[in-house]
């Protein structure tokens, strides 16, 4: 029941969507004698009109020759809002004797609020005299050719068995042939040449004569600069009483789309047409455009892929505030019946978010009468689609995963590896990002190794230690990986790379660019994606682990069925598959989506009814990246019987790869399916009624039930882990009686953010843990010998750097005659969190999975137009018209999963909230929301 309205930081800078502007009215006399003021309404945005003349001195009237007077108000004007704001004021005077004067004025503002990623597309489309084409009544063809004396036809790259005409005699033989750009179609009847046409894709070619055209046509189809043949077919264009022609016939790669007879009357399925498609970055980010596309009754073409030159998706910039506009001659096809038009952009903003925006032309042609209404074109191939994605079959995920929403990956190594594997990223030392600093080390010799992809070195990595063990030699380009492999075992302690510039024979080591160390037994921190000045350590192959690498491959299946898969129906014609497009962001870097083209998976596949055609792509994640994937694909296909073109469209979402801060990106929509019928009562009067949702697991079951508050004795042997979490405290009367010793020797500050911690045996022999930690940070310490314990808290902050702020004394043993150890019992500044000694495993940290979802309450399509999540921040996202079909239907909004400190509990509450909205999809003014929250804490001992 609350929407934020301003905010303000420490520094006093904020924002405000509410301002405050004050109206000042003032009335002259202007006339020749003084008058009364007797009326002064006041209109605001259209209200009901005020009067404000009990606001105007009670000295005003009579107002004398040449004076002035005026009021002023205060009114709230809401700037985060597109708005106009319009006042008016009318007064009148009531002068002596029968004069009667007034006056009215106004004025006028408006408000444009812009949001960081908004991106519009608008499509126009008019005819050669400049006639908007919904204005135009466009008549359906008679589809009759008769006497043909001219023939034009479109061509469109095609096989022989899509031929689709009356011809007894049409012969056609399709070659092995390569076509990549425009074609050369050579016609010729007994040695006349009709044609030698140079034609692109959708483009046309002219047949023409004097006379009627001869009833044997020989047409081939060659590449343009090539005379390797890919198509010939024999047809008869006369159109003589012997032999049927008609518009839309289909004879191999060419289609007829306009006859003309000997009297010169024409049959013509194309009207000349201009289609604009006006680009619009209205938002306040500029915005790189990712897709520009337009879809005509069902074929689907893209815009900036046919742009002369082409324009590579991501590589054009839209500044915030401009406009542009792509301008295409083309044509409106009249023996369709109709025109389905739409047209689509998206744009990515500076910080990554994903806008979207679509326009639609639809147009019904008329027909000229019924003998002459085309077959019904847009009769629906029943074809669904399904897309199902399967994760690698890798050691470290659970033996019950069944999708690709990968848990995060364990990405420290636990144990010294027998197989190693890096990415050559080239340049130099300055790129370093590891936690070895006392163990790792790397120089550059003159300006360091390439950075250009594919650019080639020769690498040498050999154990330090013994440099006659060898683990990698070889030439490497920049981007690839190579393997290094130790075939006796275990990987030495420390590795020594060194990068070279090939030698003259382009095989052998040359010029030395980069000299580095480091320690690879994993005793030190070591990291999937550790960066060790030119390479990156990107896979791993130990004992306990098994093989872990940052990149996975994911397996997509695709299921397309043609009706009811098993029963076949004599209503629904076979379908041939001819296109399919995903949108995803599973190529490229991952932050924006891109188009990927699987058509050659599909291209010409004929589906029966009852049947079913799969294909599977396999797409390539990083693991180590906790990123939220989406998948929207589109197929078309065509009737065989009808020739009609339909479409069918499937959404695939899920969340995987290491667990960082959660971010909620726009969802993709579910497309709903082109054949659901209106409900026999009217859709406009019902009510839209969602309800918006929470769940929460933890080791795959419900949160309620799942998650405990570690409160455990140890008992058993002593542990070989401990797990402490810094709080900041002093020294504590009611600390753990495991704890011997405990002196505060400088003292720990209240504000204290972090302190570095170093634990050692009690001899302070062997070093446990030397790390900065921050505060409620939990963190592990490995423990030898005999359990016991010194702890040394230092300083990190400004003045106290290294500062001795507190040492302990502590027996790690789980039970003596005289105390115990028990999770959550303070050792000054550290409190005990968990601890693991084989028998018993406990921790304070845990792993939570939050879903967000909203679901359809009434019997009819809602749309849902918003939903935001609140988390420790507030997130929002708008999903492009996500429409629920029915009663009962759920749509996932986003999930994520994250790592809570289960103590930190006691001081913090873990809270997240979810808010939509929606609408009757049949009726926009008969909105609905709702909203829930769900939230995890300790109360006492107790997590609720």
């Amino acid at each position: 029941s609350i929407t934020l309205a301003s905010c303000a930081d420490n520094n006093g800078n904020g924002a405000d969507c509410y301002v405050d502007i004050k109206y000042t009215y003032t009335l002259s006399n202007v006339g020749s004698i003084e008058m009364d003021i007797t009326e002064a309404l006041r209109t605001y945005n259209n209200e009901i009109p005020e009067d404000l003349i009990g606001l105007f001195p009670s000295d005003t009237n009579p107002l004398q020759v040449g004076d002035s007077v005026s009021i002023s108000e205060n009114k709230t004007v809401d700037v985060c809002t597109d708005a106009t704001y319009e006042v008016e004021i009318y007064v009148e005077a009531d002068p002596p004797g029968d004069i009667n004067c007034n006056d009215t004025d106004s004025f006028e503002f408006s408000v444009s609020f812009e949001r960081p990623c908004d991106v519009q597309i608008d499509l126009d489309c008019v005819v050669d005299n400049g006639i908007d084409c919904s204005n135009v009544d466009i008549q359906v063809p008679d589809f009759e050719c008769t006497n043909n004396t001219e023939l034009r036809f479109s061509y469109e790259n095609g096989t022989c068995p899509e031929s689709d005409n009356e011809q007894d005699d049409f012969q056609c033989e399709d070659f092995e042939c390569t076509i990549d750009g425009n074609v050369r179609v050579f016609c010729e009847s007994e040695g006349d040449v009709f044609c030698n046409c140079t034609v692109a894709e959708g483009g046309l070619i002219v047949i023409t004569s004097q006379v009627v055209l001869p009833d044997r046509l020989v047409c081939t189809v060659f590449p343009e600069n090539s005379n390797e043949k890919c198509q010939e077919f024999v047809l008869n264009p006369s159109g003589t009483t012997d032999s049927t022609l008609n518009l839309k016939d289909k004879y191999g790669s060419l289609t007829v789309e306009t006859c003309t007879d000997t009297e010169e009357n024409s049959n013509n399925c194309l009207v000349d047409a201009t289609f604009t498609y006006n680009l619009r970055n209205a938002g306040s980010s500029d915005l790189l455009l990712e897709a520009v596309t337009t879809t005509c009754n069902g074929k689907e073409t893209d815009l900036l892929a046919t742009a002369v030159p082409p324009i590579e998706p991501g590589t054009v910039t839209l500044p915030a505030g401009q406009a542009a506009a792509i301008t295409k001659n083309s044509y409106l096809d009249a023996c369709a019946g109709y025109l389905e038009k739409k047209a689509y952009i998206a744009g990515v903003g500076e910080d990554g978010e994903i806008c979207f925006d679509e326009d639609n032309l639809n147009i019904d042609f008329v027909s000229q009468s019924p003998s002459m209404t085309p077959t019904d074109t847009r009769l629906p191939c029943n074809l669904t689609l399904d897309s199902v994605c399967a994760p690698p079959q890798e050691s470290w995920l659970p033996d019950n995963q069944t999708d690709c929403a990968l848990p995060p990956l364990q990405d420290l190594c636990s144990e010294r590896p027998s197989k190693m594997v890096m990415r050559y990223n080239g340049g130099g030392c300055d790129q370093s990002d590891n936690v070895q600093p006392e163990k790792s080390g790397c120089v550059d010799f003159d300006e360091g190794p390439p950075t250009d992809q594919g650019t080639e070195s020769y690498i040498t990595v050999v154990a330090t230690k013994n440099p006659e063990t060898v683990y990698f030699q070889g030439i490497v380009p920049v981007g690839e990986q190579f393997e290094l492999d130790d075939s006796s075992g275990r990987v030495e302690a420390d590795m020594t790379i060194k990068i070279y510039e090939p030698d003259a024979t382009g095989v052998g080591p040359g010029r030395i660019l980069q000299d580095q160390f480091f320690h690879s037994s994993c005793s030190q921190n070591l990291f999937l994606k550790d960066r060790f000045g030119s390479v990156q350590l990107v896979a791993w192959l130990n004992g306990i682990q098994g093989f872990v690498t940052c990149f996975v491959d994911v397996i997509f299946s695709f299921d397309i069925v043609n009706g009811v898969l098993g029963n076949p129906a004599e209503e629904t014609s076979s379908a041939t598959l001819l296109s399919f497009f995903t949108l995803t962001n599973l190529v490229g870097d991952g932050d924006r989506p891109i188009f990927v083209n699987l058509t050659d998976s599909v291209y010409g596949k004929t589906i029966n009814p009852g049947d079913s055609f799969k294909f599977e792509a396999v797409f390539t994640i990083d693991a180590t990246v906790r990123r939220f994937y989406t998948a929207i694909s589109n197929l078309v296909g065509r009737n065989d019987d009808s020739n009609g073109i339909c479409q069918a469209s499937s959404s695939l979402s899920f969340t995987a790869g290491a667990d960082l801060t959660p971010v909620f990106p726009t969802k993709a929509p579910t497309v709903s399916p082109t054949s659901t019928a209106f409900p026999t009562v009217d859709p406009q009067t019902v009510d839209c009624d969602i309800t918006a949702g929470i769940t929460c697991e933890s080791d795959g079951r419900p949160c309620e039930t799942s998650l405990k508050f570690p409160t455990v004795t140890c008992s058993g042997d002593r542990p070989n882990t401990m797990e402490f979490m810094f709080t900041g405290a002093e020294c504590l009367e009611d600390s753990s009686p495991a704890l011997k010793n405990c002196e505060n020797d400088n003292g720990i500050p209240a504000d204290i953010e972090g302190a570095r911690i170093v634990v050692t045996d009690d001899k302070e022999k062997d070093l446990y843990f030397d790390q900065v930690v921050d505060k409620y940070e939990i963190f592990n310490v490995v423990v030898n010998g005999d359990g016991k314990l010194a702890i040394k808290v230092y300083g990190v902050g400004d003045g106290s750097y290294n500062v001795l702020l507190q040492e302990l004394e502590t027996d790690t043993k789980c039970e003596t005659d005289k105390k115990q150890l028990v999770t959550a019992d303070m050792f000054g500044a550290l409190q005990l969190t968990g601890f693991d000694n084989g028998v018993q495993s406990v921790s304070g940290e845990t792993s939570i999975t939050l879903s967000y979802f909203v679901a359809n309450n009434e019997r009819y399509k809602t749309t849902i137009d918003s939903a935001e999540a609140t988390m420790s921040y507030v997130t929002s996202f708008i999903p492009p018209t996500v429409e629920l079909a029915k009663k009962g239907d759920v749509y996932e909004l986003g999930t994520f999963t994250k790592t809570i400190n289960l103590f930190q509990l006691v001081n913090t509450k873990e809270r997240y909230s979810l808010s939509v909205t929606g609408y009757n999809s049949n009726n926009i003014e008969r909105k609905c929301d709702d909203a829930t929250a769900y939230s995890v804490e300790i109360q006492g001992d107790t997590l609720v």
